[in-house]
């Protein structure tokens, strides 16, 4: 009896300690946000060790050892060694052989052969060029005949190594406007900023279906997709939100006004398309699961078929009298599970067959097999700051045991064992449902016992998905970094161009092609590098 009233008051102090660091957490936030208003400096907040990002260290390492010097260093030494694992052999561009002056030798010096240095260099200058075309003109057909421009010299004043530098300065060296405006003029480039804003915002229809192409084949081929999102800023526009899909083949970035499961299905399925609708079985499980009402899954039931609407058809739709009396928000749920319905029966392209995500609302209830990333839940354990030292243990323990799972669950993935399998699955349900008496760990470890499903669906899916959402927050990384630097975007157009050149630049560099010449063999209209598409096809596994 004792023991549980003290075990009581322990949990109920570690539920007081942990209100107040959430109230202190708001507070410096209001504080900052306050000085901010007032043009007074804002102190900078250094974010805490995070423990999940531990779940990849090395068996061998000493998970006792809790000192962040340590922890530092060991992730500086694994960071090196892999560097010089994984760095290439410089391409050598010209050979040049430099002979001894023959005032150095004598009849006593003997040939013994000759000493590779490399040196790394760059041409950076001016290369304008004065095209002469001929013209020749025929008094009896009245026809003149012109020679043409060459390929890439088609377009303008500028030739395709201007137009593939301040595309690739701005979208891969994150350089703004100005500086590249600068760049040029200090090597005798008379152009203005206005010309270059075009250049950055062109987007040409060829690089449109060769990025919506690639897209497709790297779904077809790797079987799944991983999303995420971030928020973005339009000029005049209060918010607006980038989404993020991707796998190790290809990325493809959409920006909308809204951050719903409807801007998660159209991003899904490849962004700036025409939204379709359909009343399936899925359509209406999905509305179900939403509303939670038996007499709208009725009336979606009745109206269940095959047909695919349009937008203009499903606002004619809506205005049947079985819908006239439902509220907007109801019936924005039904259109969003019938944009789902159309999704999922395959009507809005190649979409694959799982999906990786965080645990946000929005990606919920689109696939059948749903995976959530296992450092995303991790990170609401590292929220704990025990007060009590056996409450601390609990929580250490917990790290130790997840760590273990985690690399077994790597295992699997490469063999693919029945036994593994259903070792993790048992490990799983056995540890999370058991209770250590640290009433917040506790909790936590019910919340994500109840995500058992989602965690574990790698186990199920035929799809070879990863255990976590690195991928889609790594390719979203660019696109924050350039929201940094620019602020925002002026115009719709530019939204555009930059959502297609950040997911050019990614897809390309997934697949070991040069950004720069990518583009320069586009503008020139050479074909030397194949369409990424091909690129894909001959550098991913399939799917079986």
């Amino acid at each position: 009896m004792l023991k549980d009233w003290i075990d009581a008051l322990m949990n109920k102090v570690e539920e007081l300690e942990y209100d107040k660091k959430i109230l202190a957490e708001k507070i410096s936030k209001l504080e900052a946000i306050n000085r901010n208003l007032q043009g007074l400096p804002v102190k900078p907040v250094f974010k805490p060790i995070d423990k999940t990002s531990e779940l990849n260290d090395n068996e061998d390492a000493n998970d006792d050892d809790d000192d962040p010097k340590n922890i530092t260093r060991k992730r500086r030494k694994a960071a090196a060694k892999k560097k010089r694992r994984k760095k290439k052999e410089i391409k050598i561009d010209i050979t040049r052989r430099i002979k001894v002056g023959s005032n150095d030798l004598d009849a006593t010096f003997e040939y013994k052969g000759t000493r590779k240095v490399i040196v790394q260099d760059i041409l950076f200058q001016r290369n304008n060029i004065q095209f002469e075309l001929e013209k020749y003109y025929s008094k009896e057909k009245n026809k003149t005949v012109e020679a043409d421009l060459p390929k890439g010299y088609q377009g303008g004043y500028f030739g395709p190594n201007i137009i593939a530098f301040i595309k690739c300065s701005y979208y891969e060296g994150d350089v703004t406007i100005k500086k590249i405006f600068k760049i040029l003029d200090s090597i005798g480039i008379k152009i203005s900023r206005r010309q270059i804003n075009r250049i950055i915002n062109d987007r040409p229809d060829e690089l449109l279906k060769e990025m919506e192409d690639a897209r497709v084949a790297a779904i077809e081929k790797k079987g799944y997709q991983q999303i995420d999102d971030t928020g973005a800023k339009i000029l005049g526009i209060e918010s607006a939100y980038t989404t993020v899909t991707c796998n190790p083949s290809f990325t493809s970035l959409y920006t909308s006004l809204f951050k719903n499961r409807s801007n998660a299905v159209m991003a899904l399925a490849g962004g700036n398309k025409n939204p379709l609708y359909k009343m399936n079985q899925h359509a209406i499980s999905v509305a179900f699961l939403s509303l939670k009402s038996l007499k709208i899954q009725l009336i979606m039931q009745k109206w269940q078929g095959e047909h695919v609407y349009t937008e203009k058809e499903i606002t004619q739709f809506f205005n049947h009298e079985d819908f006239l009396k439902l509220k907007p928000p109801i019936l924005r749920d039904i259109k969003t599970a019938m944009l789902v319905g159309a999704f999922y029966d395959g009507h809005l392209g190649v979409t694959g067959k799982a999906l990786v995500s965080d645990d946000a609302p929005q990606f919920n209830n689109i696939y059948d097999d749903h995976v959530l990333c296992w450092y995303h839940e991790m990170r609401h354990y590292k929220e704990l700051f025990p007060v009590f030292k056996e409450h601390q243990i609990q929580l250490k323990l917990f790290f130790t045991e997840i760590k273990m799972m985690y690399r077994i669950f790597k295992k699997w993935c490469q063999t693919r064992n029945d036994d593994l399998r259903n070792y993790i699955f048992k490990w799983f349900n056995e540890y999370f449902s058991k209770k250590t008496g640290y009433r917040l760990l506790d909790e936590r470890k019910k919340a994500s016992f109840n995500k058992m499903e989602k965690l574990l669906a790698p186990l199920w899916t035929q799809a070879k998905v990863p255990l976590e959402n690195n991928e889609s927050e790594r390719d979203l990384r660019g696109r924050v970094i350039k929201r940094k630097i620019s602020l925002f975007d002026r115009t719709w157009a530019g939204v555009r161009a930059r959502d297609l050149y950040i997911s050019l630049k990614q897809t390309c560099r997934k697949n070991g092609v040069s950004f720069y010449q990518y583009l320069l063999d586009r503008v020139c209209g050479y074909g030397k590098i194949p369409k990424l598409s091909e690129i894909i096809l001959r550098t991913c596994p399939k799917v079986s």
